[in-house]
């Protein structure tokens, strides 16, 4: 547990979901486990990792108006999300993620400069297999993103490791059959 001074955040209201006749228990599960999360928790308290900064972030929270995102993807990343979906639903695909996440550094350790280079960097899509394991890393990009030099000097790093790192540009999302392929190597 954190120690420091509950931190209240707004609570979303959602619709009453409308009951299904084909839930699968996955989906069973993790209402069971939300719902049982809810009730231990006070309402709306989350313990605060830094108590010095707590009232301020409480209050300028408190201040701001918060709603969730009408859609968590936009333009290409979404068109891709859902082609990806398609064409490999063998794997799992992970949106929006930090490199520091999806790769590890072997060797020497890295310098503060490197570990914060690797940190503030992010992968559009991480495609992992049923065991979670990292098979390909993808970006939606024209080559013009700033940490596009970065992942270029990483590129023959981890496909030397046996990983994958794609570029994909935004005018030209792949067809499923041909994202397998490209992610698979078949």
């Amino acid at each position: 547990h954190l120690k420091g001074e509950p931190l209240a955040l707004p609570r979303f209201s959602r619709p009453p979901a409308q009951p299904s006749a084909k839930a699968d228990d996955l989906e069973q599960f993790i209402a069971a486990y939300r719902r049982d999360k809810a009730q231990a928790a006070a309402p709306g308290a989350i313990a605060s990792a830094a108590p010095a900064a707590a009232p301020a972030a409480s209050a300028a929270l408190a201040a701001a108006t918060i709603k969730p995102k009408t859609s968590f993807l936009a333009g290409p990343n979404k068109l891709l999300f859902l082609v990806l979906r398609a064409a490999l639903p063998d794997h799992q695909i992970f949106p929006n993620v930090r490199l520091a996440d999806a790769v590890q550094i072997a060797g020497q350790p890295p310098t503060p400069q490197q570990r914060a280079q690797l940190a503030q960097a992010r992968v559009d899509f991480v495609i992992c297999n049923k065991e979670l394991g990292v098979v390909a890393l993808l970006d939606v990009t024209d080559g013009n993103r700033a940490d596009d030099v970065l992942k270029r000097q990483l590129e023959p790093q981890i496909t030397g490791a046996g990983g994958r790192y794609l570029r994909v540009a935004p005018n030209a999302i792949p067809k499923p059959a041909e994202v397998r392929a490209l992610v698979c190597g078949a």
